[in-house]
């Protein structure tokens, strides 16, 4: 069950204007506008993050050969399958 939680902040008047205008011409909440806005930031941070991630462990020998035994190890289970 997914619990609401009740946040109060403070936008300048141009977003708030907006806010208004967009959530009235659309037919949609405010508050449905908001949690689009925040749920793709938070993804934008999601894969921000993850790219870094993947970037620093490119770089990072340890993490290459342990790739390349996963590689040996899978490139053995397909001769062994007969692929």
């Amino acid at each position: 069950m997914i619990k609401n939680r009740v946040l109060t902040t403070k936008l300048s008047s141009d977003l708030a204007d907006w806010l208004d205008d967009t959530s009235k011409k659309e037919g949609i909440t405010k508050r449905k506008i908001l949690e689009r806005a925040v749920r793709n930031v938070r993804d934008a941070y999601i894969q921000k993050t993850l790219a870094n991630s993947f970037k620093r462990a490119s770089q990072d020998s340890d993490i290459l050969e342990m790739i390349d035994w996963g590689m040996e190890d899978y490139s053995l289970e397909l001769k062994n399958l007969g692929i």
